[in-house]
Formats: C-alpha cells, sequence, structure tokens
C-alpha cells in the first residue's frame, strides 16, 4: 500500500458526472491509496437543490468522513483557494513536501454542462440569437505551448474542423 494521501475535488451540480468519475477514481487510483482526507468543495452551478442533495450523497457514499464545503455563491478561484488552504498548502510549508493541484478541464461533448458559455454562444448562434460576451476574466494564461514541450502534446485536427466536430455533437446533446 501506498502511503495516506488528501484527496480535494471542485464539483457543481451534476450527479452523475460526479458518479462516474468517482467511480473511474476509485477503480484506477483511490483503491492503491489510503485516502487521509477528502475535502469537496460543492459549488452551487449547474443543477438545483435536488442534484446538490444528490452530489452530497455521492460524496458520502464513497467517503463518509468527507469534508464539504458549500458556498452561496459558485467560484472555482474561492473553491481552490479554500481547498489549498486546507489541505496542500500547509504540508507543503511544514515538510517541504512538492505539491500539485490539477484541474480537469471542462468536458465537451455529451456531458459538457448547459450553463458554460461555449454552450450559451453555440446554442445563440445556431438560433440567430445574440451571444452575451463575459468580462469576468480579464486575463487567462491558457497555453498548450506548456503541454507541448513538456508532455509533446500537439494537436493535430484544425481549428475550422474542430469547430465543425463540435457543432454537429452539440446539436445531439439532449436538452432538459
Amino acid at each position: 500500500m501506498n502511503p495516506p494521501i488528501d484527496v480535494s475535488l471542485v464539483s457543481g451540480r451534476r450527479p452523475e458526472l460526479l458518479q462516474e468519475t468517482l467511480a473511474s477514481f476509485q477503480k484506477h487510483l483511490f483503491q492503491f491509496f489510503e485516502i487521509a482526507n477528502f475535502r469537496v468543495n460543492l459549488d452551487a452551478f449547474g443543477g438545483n437543490e435536488d442534484e446538490h442533495a444528490q452530489c452530497k450523497e455521492v460524496i458520502l457514499n464513497y467517503f463518509p468522513k468527507a469534508k464539504i464545503n458549500e458556498p452561496a455563491e459558485p467560484g472555482f478561484g474561492k473553491a481552490m483557494q479554500f481547498l489549498w488552504s486546507t489541505l496542500e498548502a500547509p504540508y507543503a510549508h511544514i515538510f517541504g513536501i512538492r505539491c500539485m493541484c490539477l484541474r480537469f478541464f471542462t468536458v465537451y461533448g455529451p456531458r459538457q454542462r448547459p450553463d458554460l458559455a461555449i454552450s450559451k454562444f453555440t446554442k445563440n448562434i445556431l438560433s440567430s440569437l445574440p451571444t452575451q460576451q463575459y468580462d469576468d476574466v480579464p486575463r487567462t494564461f491558457a497555453d498548450v505551448q506548456v503541454a507541448n514541450s513538456l508532455l509533446g502534446y500537439s494537436p493535430k485536427t484544425p481549428i475550422a474542423e474542430r469547430i465543425k466536430k463540435y457543432v454537429e455533437c452539440f446539436k445531439k446533446i439532449p436538452t432538459k
């Protein structure tokens, strides 16, 4: 058995996706470690109160002693700040342990969140409606060059072809 680990998770109100994610992590990762602490920031985005309760149930089924933070307002930055302050930062500072936080970025396709900007833009464009401009992110550091240099990641699909495939997929997504 490997040494105990702490797990941090940021989740929205997507019980089916959360269930699938935790099941996959259990099968491919968690079974190899003792989970010392499991902390979740359950953000109030996507879904409704019933789905929020379902997410809590899913989490507690896997980790009965999980500590769940339930902020009134969603916010990825605040969620990461909360989780970082409760888990990795104290260990890293006190014991000189190198830490890494992973963020699983947006899921595209049949399981994507319908409240994402790309979904809203696509729906409005296909319906010949105006799109809303978002100004809440004044600057981003998203850059695939790091993934290219460290991992050899090099997208092969031209952007025009990728957009066409995305729209085809989007049209197949059932709406609620």
